[in-house]
């Protein structure tokens, strides 16, 4: 799936159609793997298949988070016997759980939220046997995870009780606001998002607003009708709701219809009179500790030839957009080119970004964080206008008549109706208003990018041994230093750590193993030895990161420990 043409959508359908095959059994072995290696890391009893009694919070990240976080949990009701055996029979099913708490190491009680709750099958998976089924009373939640240890996990119990305990909520919420101690999130009539960020006084208004145009190139290339018309949400008045109040978070949805264009014209020279109606939906959500707003929004697409792209109008003037990217953040300056000079192709206005990209000026900056979701681009508008691309719709892989590209095909003609993305779409994305200082120091950046990239894991277990309250493996302070690699060292001897740092600074940081730490190295990146570096305490390395640098570390842990 990595070759050039694969990655960046570039195929006929299919191709592409083997991809998402490929790409979901990458998926599914993942997870086994994962769950799999933290069997190794939190004890698992599979001969355990009741209640689950713990909740263990594994924590990716190299520093402590204090989040809410997804979980699911359930309780025994009734054996269930797979296959055909008469001679087996199974005692009456048992009434649905009263209640239920979760409990920290000082037993203290941890606030939670139920989503949704069913009864269901649950499965025990065991290593060597038959899985164990039974009918239980499941639970989805969210759970107040409070100093989960960097890269470590933390352990609550599940305690059975007469009834459901009540949380005073933590996010006020109303029809169209939603509030922490942080944020202040307003939805007008029209579906417009402002923030205000309560620290500093910054707001942020017209957000998360829907911007859709003509889009006739291929795969290769963007390229506009030259009779392009533009269409956005906020034109028409859209369904502002408070679909969740609880102690843990709130959210609003925003629900808004577009008629847009249903294709482009004949000569794809314009676009359709003919329009369809084309359903956005967004949930907005704040939860107890969030700095950053998190919209969910799924598209209903029912055009063709199109781009939707949503916007966030900043009112952070400038030209300059800096863009998460491999190893470092990229400044890139917006700039406006007279396109009659390129014959070959027209530079393109939109850029790439890994976990976020962000706007600034002397006081402010914001920064928006999107999954799965690479292209951006910084508007000319001098609001400091980010647009982030949802849908691209077009089907042909290669065209010749674009205006964008005036030196002709890319590459051979085929047509690609797949990749009109007709269907339902769902997006994640979030925005964080800040102080320009704390963008420029990246441990908040780096922090908050980690938690919407890569949430917390929960880890339900039903063994029936306690199990140890809390450990962690690995801690890199500052958190301005990011982590791109953990891994065993290629001969097999040794823990390799790789950080980087994107600041214009030079950091200085340590690394705190959890496992004793008998000698460590510094490396280059095929792993090779530079310089032997000095040991503190039996776990702690010190490190000094260049501005823009790399640093790989070799250990060598205690065998055992």
């Amino acid at each position: 799936n990595h070759p050039h043409d694969s990655i960046c959508g570039c195929s006929i359908d299919t191709v592409h159609r083997e991809m998402m095959t490929r790409f979901k059994s990458v998926e599914d072995l993942g997870l086994e793997v994962m769950e799999e290696s933290l069997k190794h890391l939190v004890p698992f009893d599979d001969r355990a298949s009741r209640d689950h009694r713990y909740l263990v919070l594994f924590n990716p990240s190299p520093f402590s988070r204090t989040e809410v976080t997804n979980a699911d949990l359930s309780f025994y009701l009734q054996d269930v016997v797979v296959g055909l055996n008469p001679d087996v029979s199974v005692v009456p099913e048992l009434p649905p759980v009263p209640g239920f708490v979760l409990l920290d190491s000082d037993g203290r009680d941890v606030p939670y939220q139920i989503l949704r709750r069913a009864e269901g099958h649950d499965i025990t998976k065991t290593r060597y046997n038959y899985p164990k089924q039974t009918s239980a009373d499941t639970f989805s939640l969210l759970v107040d995870a409070h100093d989960i240890p960097p890269l470590g996990y933390k352990t609550l119990r599940v305690k059975r009780t007469e009834r459901f305990p009540r949380y005073a909520p933590s996010v006020k919420a109303g029809k169209n606001f939603l509030e922490n101690a942080h944020l202040r999130i307003e939805v007008n009539s029209r579906g417009e998002v402002r923030v205000k960020e309560k620290g500093s006084g910054m707001v942020c208004k017209g957000l998360n607003v829907f911007e859709d145009t003509g889009d006739v190139g291929d795969e290769y290339n963007y390229s506009y009708p030259l009779k392009d018309k533009t269409v956005r949400s906020n034109t028409t008045r859209a369904q502002v709701s408070l679909v969740e109040k609880g102690p843990l978070r709130a959210a609003i949805r925003i629900q808004t219809s577009m008629n847009i264009p249903c294709a482009a014209s004949e000569d794809r020279k314009s676009r359709s009179k003919k329009t369809v109606s084309v359903r956005v939906t967004s949930i907005v959500s704040l939860t107890s500790y969030a700095r950053a707003a998190t919209f969910e929004t799924t598209v209903v697409n029912t055009a063709k030839d199109h781009r939707l792209r949503v916007l966030f109008p900043t009112g952070i003037k400038t030209r300059v957009a800096h863009a998460d990217s491999q190893f470092c953040v990229v400044a890139r300056t917006q700039k406006r080119y007279d396109v009659r000079q390129f014959t070959i192709e027209h530079p393109a206005r939109v850029a790439p970004m890994q976990r976020f990209v962000a706007v600034k000026n002397k006081r402010d900056a914001f920064v928006l964080f999107a999954y799965g979701l690479p292209e951006y681009e910084l508007g000319a508008d001098g609001r400091g206008t980010l647009a982030l691309t949802l849908l691209r719709c077009v089907g042909l892989l290669a065209g010749e008549d674009l205006i964008t590209r005036p030196g002709g095909r890319a590459g051979w003609h085929n047509e690609t109706p797949d990749a009109q993305c007709l269907g339902t779409y769902t997006f994640r994305y979030a925005v964080l208003p800040c102080r320009a200082g704390e963008f420029d120091d990246r441990s908040r950046i780096n922090e908050e990018a980690e938690k919407f990239h890569l949430p917390l894991l929960p880890v339900p277990r039903k063994n029936t041994e306690d199990l140890p309250a809390g450990k962690s493996y690995l801690e890199l302070v500052p958190a301005a230093l990011t982590i791109s690699a953990i891994k065993e060292s290629e001969e097999g001897r040794h823990l390799v750590v790789r950080v980087y740092n994107t600041t214009n600074e030079t950091v200085e940081g340590v690394l705190r193993c959890g496992l004793h730490v008998e000698r460590a190295w510094e490396a280059r990146l095929d792993e090779q030895t530079v310089a032997e570096t000095v040991v503190q305490s039996g776990d702690t390395v010190p490190i000094r990161v260049q501005p823009q640098g790399i640093k790989t570390i070799r250990l060598q842990t205690r065998e055992g420990s």
